[in-house]
């Protein structure tokens, strides 16, 4: 499957951001059991591109701060994204439907892990394969899921800040928030 990327408003207006509650007015969330939300096409102005993502097109009042343009065209989810806050970087679709609207469908890209566990004897290494050079903290999913934070040290065993006992062979080094309860 190709990787759907997030386009940019078309023709924006300077200055100029849609408002939220009128973009919503024209979102139409599926039933129950799916989390897809579709754009309402039914008048001129908004519509689907060419690439089958939602466009809205907007009138303003021409002034000095729009540079004088009286019409704008906007990416729906680009527009949902920043009034909400969300990072508009190389966001990808998530869902595999370009039609889809709802802006947790659309993510940017992962960081990189910046370092790896080798698990044949169990010390982390920044992730070019070189030695780390001082004590460092990672975190680390279990087989159960479990993220943990870990202290390294150069050439020995990470060790939990929750005192949990762990298998090298079986924890993955992640960047994922960390979810153990028993105080790391």
């Amino acid at each position: 499957m190709d990787r759907i990327r997030l386009i940019s408003h078309p023709n924006p207006v300077p200055g100029v951001l849609p408002a939220l509650d009128f973009i919503e007015k024209y979102v139409v969330r599926c039933p129950a059991g799916t989390a897809h939300q579709f754009w309402d096409t039914t008048a001129a102005s908004r519509r689907l591109d060419s690439r089958g993502q939602a466009v809205l097109a907007v009138k303003v009042k021409p002034t000095a701060s729009t540079h004088m343009k009286s019409r704008g065209v906007y990416s729906v989810v680009r527009a949902l994204l920043e009034h909400k806050k969300m990072p508009l970087k190389g966001n990808v679709n998530t869902c595999g439907l370009s039609q889809c609207v709802n802006p947790t469908h659309w993510k940017g890209p992962t960081p990189p892990v910046p370092y790896k566990l080798d698990p044949e004897r169990g010390v982390v290494h920044v992730s070019d394969g070189s030695t780390i050079r001082r004590d460092v903290a990672v975190r680390l999913r279990d087989l159960d899921g479990v993220v943990h934070v870990a202290r390294a040290l150069p050439d020995t065993l990470p060790v939990l800040l929750c005192g949990s006992r762990y298998d090298p062979m079986t924890v993955l080094v992640v960047t994922e928030p960390v979810t153990c309860t028993k105080g790391c």
